[in-house]
């Protein structure tokens, strides 16, 4: 695959002073077409996100649900299995508590032996329990089998998610989704857990038109109070932090570090114990998550929801232990099956050219995204990595996929060979007949060959970047730039360029990290570079061209800027010429 750097749009024209603002933010302002809404940006305000009603749907969904809180029906909320599932599945049961709701059950599919979406055995069941009304989070928008088993049963379905619609709709009068046809709400960006959050916000308003909270037995919830989980479960699912996302999840990291929740305290101060240190999306994208995340992966999706609904602190630590178990397990299994994968997609590879490898074996279930993203790194081409169902009647499995090429309408175009799929652009799930599994490969292939004739560079991975660093900048700058975070999918942090870095001054530290000096100013700082800089100075390479993070360096009793390297390549100009 290849990788080009380009400059953001704005970057070859942003002026190098913007009002108050220093050089390197007024930068990131121009380059990223922030400059008019530079104060909205820097001073966010909660009151400025959408008004949940636009979302189509909301105001009949809240209806019928606020009905049931109000007359004492049992509702069940029905989470999927991944972090977005079970903190939208924490948030909606504990608010519909908070509001008074008398009998509130929850419900969360088992990967292994269940996989993802709405079952109708499981309405079932739920029916059984006394649900009358059923309330999905991050899935349903698929489930017509779902519903139409709801219906005969007697049971209200009322379906939150957000991920991409099928053509065939399921059927009830009850569907709250951003990306529906016919939404024009600008919603699209939220997770299921986002939808969720919105979701509360109209409830609460319902409820409140309707005196619910004036008897003063139930006091009216605030609703900063589950921003911890909207933080969560948005940036997990790697939506995009943008719009209301953006101002929503800052709120919810300077919760998180002090949650009232006692198992994600347990579980934050177990993995970033320093409590002054404030959390980003980053501590959630790569510390937090995973943890949460390694009891869904090997069947234990129903442990890390019930850490996030823990009320004692005792209970919240023993579970928080067991999840550093089950984590050190999903490990080695992740290895082994990335192993057998890779080796699985040389051999195709030697064969003939692959568009798309798609991986199959007797694989746990539980591993195959992070396997999928990962040979996604390693061949540069997108990925599905099946496992084989115990009954070998079939495979299940996951889908990456990479810009230029949307995972979930490619599995769309075949979708007469598959028994299930669904998911997003990126990421997507499906389950394919084992008697199918050949000549689902050379179709997929086929297709997407097709895409790529229309495209020249095929799918070429682009490095944004927010032009060439600026000459002057000083640490207070780099904080007024995190203001403008979180940054995460969709508002990545700022990357700048920098030229004709000479090597030959370079150290390298322990033989795996660099160290160089750039304009006599700033220490650049490689973590892991040493190799890939080594390889380029064997073959005579003395100066290279970086893509920078600015980052404060704080040492005894010294606060300076320091440059940490990302992306590096070979210098077009040799120093010589410079």
């Amino acid at each position: 695959m290849n990788t080009k750097w380009i400059p953001r749009e704005g970057a070859a024209s942003t002026p190098t002073s913007v009002g108050d603002y220093r050089p390197i933010v007024a930068q990131v302002l121009g380059s990223r077409a922030w400059l008019k809404i530079a104060d909205q940006l820097l001073n966010p305000r909660l009151d400025q996100i959408t008004d949940p009603s636009q979302i189509l749907g909301m105001n009949a969904a809240v209806e019928r649900v606020g009905e049931a809180v109000a007359s004492g029906e049992c509702i069940a909320v029905y989470g999927d299995y991944d972090i977005d599932g079970m903190s939208g599945l924490s948030l909606l049961s504990s608010f519909f508590k908070a509001c008074g709701a008398a009998d509130v059950l929850h419900y969360q599919p088992q990967r292994l032996s269940e996989g993802y979406g709405v079952h109708p055995a499981a309405l079932d069941e739920l029916k059984n329990r006394g649900a009358r009304v059923v309330v999905t989070v991050d899935t349903g928008i698929t489930a017509c089998a779902a519903a139409a088993r709801a219906k005969e049963i007697g049971l209200d379905l009322v379906i939150t998610d957000h991920h991409q619609p099928l053509e065939e709709m399921p059927q009830t009068p009850w569907i709250v989704n951003p990306n529906q046809r016919g939404d024009s709400s600008g919603l699209g960006y939220l997770s299921g857990t986002g939808v969720a959050f919105y979701f509360c916000m109209a409830l609460r308003r319902y409820l409140r038109d309707k005196g619910h909270f004036t008897n003063g037995q139930i006091k009216e919830p605030d609703l900063r109070y589950w921003l911890d989980l909207f933080a969560l479960g948005t940036v997990a699912d790697h939506v995009p932090l943008v719009g209301d996302n953006r101002n929503l999840v800052r709120v919810g990291l300077g919760l998180l570090r002090r949650s009232h929740r006692p198992g994600l305290r347990a579980l934050i101060d177990e993995i970033l114990p320093d409590s002054e240190q404030s959390l980003s999306a980053r501590d959630i994208a790569f510390s937090i998550a995973p943890k949460l995340n390694a009891a869904s992966r090997l069947g234990f999706a129903d442990l890390s929801t019930k850490l996030l609904l823990s009320t004692d602190h005792v209970e919240a630590e023993d579970i928080v232990i067991k999840l550093f178990e089950l984590n050190a397990q999903r490990s080695e299994i992740q290895k082994k099956v990335f192993a057998e994968a890779e080796a699985q997609a040389r051999e195709l590879l030697e064969k003939e050219d692959q568009q798309i490898l798609v991986l199959a074996g007797h694989w746990h279930e539980g591993v195959l995204g992070i396997v999928a993203a990962k040979i996604i790194e390693a061949f540069g081409k997108p990925a599905i990595i099946l496992g084989q169902l115990e009954d070998g009647s079939s495979y299940r499995g996951s889908m990456r996929s990479v810009s230029g090429l949307s995972g979930v309408r490619l599995l769309e175009s075949c979708a007469d060979m598959l028994m299930k799929f669904g998911g997003h652009d990126m990421a997507a799930g499906l389950q394919v007949d084992a008697g199918k599994l050949d000549e689902f490969r050379s179709t997929l292939n086929l297709k997407a060959t097709e895409i790529l004739s229309a495209q020249n560079d095929g799918f070429a991975q682009e490095l944004a970047f927010d032009g060439e660093l600026p000459s002057d900048i000083r640490p207070d700058d780099l904080n007024m730039l995190d203001t403008l975070g979180p940054w995460g999918e969709g508002n990545p942090e700022p990357l700048f360029l920098i030229k004709n870095l000479d090597l030959q001054n370079a150290k390298h530290l322990k033989e795996v990290h660099f160290k160089g000096r750039f304009a006599d100013k700033y220490d650049v700082i490689g973590f892991y570079k040493s190799a890939e800089i080594k390889k380029l100075q064997n073959i005579g390479v003395q100066n290279i061209d970086a893509l920078v993070r600015p980052e404060i360096n704080r040492f005894r009793n010294s606060v300076s800027v320091q440059l940490r390297l990302e992306h590096l390549r070979a210098s077009e100009i040799k120093s010589s010429d410079s």
